[in-house]
């Protein structure tokens, strides 16, 4: 009587050690999903085949837990024109003996004679 009632408890505790040395085992992975790296996926394939070997089990925690570099984040900036000529008369370019309004933005149709 006394063997049935140890054999449900000794049923939990491999249950637990073995849900620790899992929980041990992915560690990397848990902290590379965790953390929400971009690699997450190798930490889990790397982990997962070889994480039983001390080399990769170390070399995937390495990934999980090296730091992440920070987010740039790009602000629209306005256009500053640079400052252009003022209106006002200026040699016309396309007839060096007349002069033509400048507004400022752009050649008006309006020309002149140069004194």
């Amino acid at each position: 009587m006394g063997d049935s009632d140890g054999s449900g408890g000794g049923g939990f505790v491999v249950l637990m050690i073995v849900l620790v040395v899992l929980a041990l085992y992915f560690t990397p992975t848990i902290i590379a999903f965790a953390r929400g790296i971009a690699d997450r996926g190798t930490v889990l394939v790397l982990n997962l085949f070889l994480g039983w070997t001390f080399v990769g089990w170390v070399v995937s925690l390495a990934m999980a837990a090296r730091s992440r570099p920070e987010p740039v984040v790009l602000m629209a900036q306005p256009m500053i024109s640079p400052a252009g000529p003022q209106p006002g008369w200026y040699r016309d370019p396309s007839d060096p003996l007349a002069e033509r309004w400048w507004d400022g933005a752009g050649w008006g149709d309006t020309r002149r004679a140069v004194s």
